[in-house]
């Protein structure tokens, strides 16, 4: 019951919402633009088939008989009721409010001496809230098609059938008892509303010193701070944006990694003869890593960490993929070419006075630190996928089963022409774009 109620209440508020919308939006339009309820008033006189159609989707909304949103509150307290005394309690002070603000919204809007003058409408202002009007007056008497979409809605929710059993019923059942209290209360609600209304202003302003409205600025406030700070400190210089992206990520990694279990997750297993090529490889790339902390001049720098990639690509040649390893070197000789040309770019007095400095005592152990961390995090995150078990229902076998689908002789023509062709493409793209800059940076530059 409680996913039919939910159901139908949102399309009895969609439609009825909906309409006031359009008719606040025409108001403000009749009244030149003026959206505040305090300068509106009385607009009844000048346009009656807008107050009406308003006061019928607020009906609705408070669940007065005759509109469709009587029957979503009577699924609605059903539901409750369902569920015990304190839902039940929930629901009715809910609904109680709903009817107070609605009423007091087109009260404020409609009824009283008028403030503002308003000018005629168009047609196509006032007929769409009309029609919505008037869908909630058909829902107040007919409510059987909007009952059928309400529990196909809740079925699909549940899985199951749930029936809404939506009717006017003249007794004293529960539901009906709750739609009195809940009008008797809404009623007396709009009496004392404007009794009450300086006592409500004061215990506002009150809150507004000392209540939540106040501790809520107070930590926005702070938080505004905190953030300025975090932004000062990323955009200080590149080690603190890229420590800003690296610390963060290896604290989640370790998280994931203590929350997470770790059996089988993390395996030493043996190295044979047929390894030797790709220790070798990363002792070359562990040589490079490490021979890129010593120069100081920027050209030794970036030649220096383009090692790394040529040891990778000497890793793929030595596994048997001579296709990837060319791939691997020439991307390295072009992001290196690309490193020249950009410091061929930078004044020469600025590389200067960089590769002169000399760096604190803590700059060294911080930089140290943030280093280790992204090293420590990508070894754990290689270390866990490498450790893997494989599944134990691989999917090699339903593959090669599909090969007549991709229109292929075999499984290897499949993975050559889909997979490959497509990895190939992607190469070549990132080699143009490379290339294209390389370009830009070595051409001559145009006068200014």
């Amino acid at each position: 019951a409680g996913a039919t109620a939910a159901a139908l209440y949102v399309l009895m508020h969609g439609v009825a919402k909906s309409a006031l919308f359009l008719i606040a939006g025409a108001v403000t339009e009749a009244t030149g633009g003026e959206d505040s309820l305090r300068r509106l008033g009385g607009l009844w006189r000048s346009m009656p088939i807008l107050a009406a159609a308003g006061f019928v989707a607020v009906a609705a909304v408070a669940a007065l008989p005759l509109t469709l949103g009587f029957f979503a509150d009577e699924l609605f307290f059903k539901a409750a009721l369902a569920r015990g005394p304190v839902p039940t309690l929930v629901a009715v002070v809910v609904a109680t409010l709903t009817f107070v603000y609605m009423f007091r919204f087109w009260a404020r809007l409609f009824l009283g001496p008028r403030e503002t003058d308003a000018t005629p409408l168009p047609l196509g202002l006032v007929l769409p809230p009309v029609l919505l009007a008037l869908v909630l007056l058909v829902g107040g008497l007919a409510v059987g098609p909007f009952e059928k979409l309400a529990e196909a809605a809740g079925a699909a929710s549940l899985g199951a059938p749930a029936p809404a059993a939506a009717a006017y019923h003249l007794d004293l059942r529960a539901t009906n008892l709750l739609a009195l209290a809940t009008f008797l209360l809404g009623g007396a609600g709009l009496w004392l509303e404007p009794r009450l209304s300086r006592t409500a202003s004061a215990l506002a302003a009150l809150g507004g010193r000392i209540g939540p409205e106040r501790l809520y600025a107070i930590g926005l406030r702070g938080l505004n701070r905190l953030s300025d700070r975090i932004h000062d400190i990323e955009v200080r210089d590149l080690r603190t944006r890229v420590a800003a992206v690296i610390l963060p990520g290896a604290g989640l990694i370790l998280l994931g990694a203590l929350i997470t279990p770790t059996d089988g997750r993390f395996r030493i297993g043996s190295v044979s003869l047929d390894d030797l090529g790709l220790v070798a490889g990363l002792m070359g790339v562990g040589a490079a890593a490490l021979a890129a902390t010593r120069p100081k001049e920027h050209l030794p720098l970036a030649l220096t960490l383009s090692a790394a990639g040529f040891a990778l690509a000497a890793v793929y040649a030595l596994l048997g993929a001579p296709d990837v390893a060319l791939v691997a070197v020439l991307v390295e000789i072009t992001l290196s070419l690309v490193f020249i040309a950009t410091l061929g770019r930078l004044p020469r007095g600025v590389l200067r006075r960089e590769a002169d400095l000399t760096l604190s005592r803590g700059r060294r152990v911080r930089d140290a630190f943030v280093g280790a961390a992204a090293g420590l995090s990508a070894f754990f995150v290689v270390w866990s996928i490498t450790s893997a078990p494989s599944p134990r229902q691989p999917v090699a076998a339903d593959l090669i089963s599909r090969t007549d689908d991709a229109h292929a002789k075999d499984v290897v023509t499949a993975i050559l022409a889909d997979f490959r062709a497509l990895d190939t493409l992607g190469e070549i793209t990132v080699l143009a774009i490379a290339l294209v800059g390389l370009a830009t940076l070595f051409g001559p530059r145009q006068p200014a």
